[in-house]
């Protein structure tokens, strides 16, 4: 879920996932796990939300907005 809602959101903001990640203090690799089914750490998770201006339970898939 986390991986889809994070593909989704960047491809309506135009931004490619994995700069996004590595600007946010991730790495390459975080997208594979994650497109996997692994989580992020909460660190990133709030990092990503914010520069994608959405909360980290919508990120999480916990809301619809």
């Amino acid at each position: 879920m986390f991986y889809d809602r994070l593909k989704e959101t960047c491809e309506k903001q135009g931004l490619k996932m994995t700069p996004l990640v590595i600007e946010c203090g991730g790495s390459r690799s975080n997208v594979t796990t994650w497109k996997n089914g692994v989580m992020p750490n909460s660190k990133l998770l709030i990092e990503l939300a914010k520069r994608l201006n959405v909360s980290t339970d919508y990120l999480l898939g916990l809301t619809e907005e």
